[in-house]
C-alpha cells in the first residue's frame, strides 16, 4: 500500500499473524502483514518489490480514506492507471476525431487513446474498483479524491492518452475536454484541488508506426508542444516526436533525447513566438539550451500536415 497516509509499526500483535514485529497498520486502519495469506487479505507487492498482504481491521466497515498530498511512485501510478484504461474504450465520436488528424485506428490503439467517463457515476464506478484491487493507496493517484466519504474520480467528458516516462511507466493521464466553455482544452488528471496529489510534469514521444523499445535509437527527434501534435507529426513524418507541456518546458525532454542518442532536434512550436515576445524569448531560450547541450538544432513549421489538434 505504498503511498497511503500513515505507517506505522504496530504497538502490540499483528492479529493476522499474532506477532509482534515487521507488520505495520495505517491510519486507514489497514494492515500490512508479511507472513500471509489470510482469509480476507488482499496479496501486494511493496516499493521493493516484496511481497505483503493487506487486510482491513474495522470490524466489516470499510476503512476511511485519508487524503494524501504525497504522489504514489511511477510504478504505482502504472498499475492504477493501466487498471483504468483497461476499464475504457473509445466512443466513434472520439475516435473520428482522430481519424480527421489524419491517424489511423491502429496507431490510436496503440497510443492508447481511451474515452473518459463524462458522468459522477461512471467515474464512481471505475474509482471502486481499483478501490477493491489496490486499497488506500488509490489516494496517492493523481485523479482520485473523497468525496462524502466515497473515492471518486476526477475529470469531465473528453478522450484521454496516457503519458509514458523512459522506463515504460504510464506516469500521467492527459485529457482533452469535449467542453468548448473548459479553462484548458487540456489538462492533465489531477487531485491538487481536492487536497491530494498533482501531476507532475513530463514529456512523452511518440514513435511512428509501432511503440519504442530501449534499445532504439534515433538521431534526429522532433519537439513539439502537446500529446495529440506529437502522434500527428510522428505518423506523417516518421520522425519520433517528443511532447512538453510548453516551450519553456523543454528540459523534461532530455530523458528521452539521451535514451535514443538522438544528434539533432527539430523544433516544431507554434508560430507564435513570431509575434508574442514572451514566447520568443522562451523560444530562444530552448534553441540556446539545446545548442549548449551539443545538440543541432532546425525550426520547423506546420505545412500542410493536418492542423486540427
Amino acid at each position: 500500500m505504498m503511498g497511503a497516509p500513515v505507517l506505522g509499526w504496530l504497538s502490540g500483535t499483528c492479529p493476522n499473524c499474532n506477532k509482534s514485529d515487521w507488520c505495520q497498520q495505517h491510519s486507514s486502519g489497514s494492515i500490512m502483514c508479511r507472513r500471509g495469506p489470510f482469509e480476507g487479505s488482499v496479496a501486494r507487492l511493496d516499493r521493493h518489490g516484496a511481497p505483503y498482504w493487506a487486510t482491513s481491521v474495522s470490524d466489516g466497515d470499510s476503512p476511511p480514506l485519508i487524503p494524501t498530498s504525497e504522489r504514489a511512485s511511477n510504478r504505482d501510478l502504472h498499475l492504477v492507471y493501466s487498471h483504468i484504461l483497461g476499464l475504457l474504450s473509445l466512443t466513434p465520436r472520439h475516435r473520428a476525431e482522430w481519424h480527421a488528424r489524419g491517424v489511423n485506428d491502429l496507431a490510436v490503439s496503440r497510443r492508447g487513446v481511451r474515452s473518459w467517463p463524462s458522468t459522477l457515476e461512471a467515474r464512481a464506478a471505475i474509482a471502486r474498483s481499483v478501490l477493491s484491487e489496490f486499497g488506500s493507496m488509490c489516494l496517492s493517484v493523481p485523479g482520485f479524491y473523497v468525496d462524502s466519504g466515497e473515492l471518486t474520480l476526477a475529470g469531465g467528458s473528453g478522450w484521454c492518452v496516457p503519458l509514458w516516462d523512459t522506463a515504460g511507466y504510464i506516469v500521467s493521464l492527459k485529457i482533452r475536454s469535449d467542453s468548448r466553455r473548459a479553462e484548458s482544452k487540456y489538462y492533465s488528471l489531477s487531485s491538487a484541488r481536492h487536497g491530494g496529489p498533482g501531476p507532475g510534469c513530463h514529456a512523452c514521444i511518440a514513435w511512428p508506426g509501432r511503440k519504442p523499445t530501449q534499445q532504439d535509437t534515433a538521431q534526429v527527434i522532433r519537439l513539439t508542444e502537446g500529446e495529440a501534435k506529437a502522434v500527428v507529426l510522428a505518423e506523417h513524418t516518421g520522425v519520433p516526436t517528443i511532447s512538453v507541456p510548453g516551450v519553456t518546458q523543454w528540459q523534461h525532454a532530455l530523458g528521452w533525447l539521451r535514451l535514443f542518442r538522438a544528434r539533432e532536434v527539430l523544433l516544431c512550436f507554434d508560430q507564435d513566438y513570431k509575434t508574442n515576445s514572451n514566447v520568443a524569448r522562451a523560444f530562444l531560450q530552448t534553441q540556446r539550451g539545446l545548442y549548449g547541450l551539443g545538440y543541432s538544432v532546425e525550426i520547423e513549421t506546420w505545412g500542410g500536415l493536418p492542423h486540427a489538434i
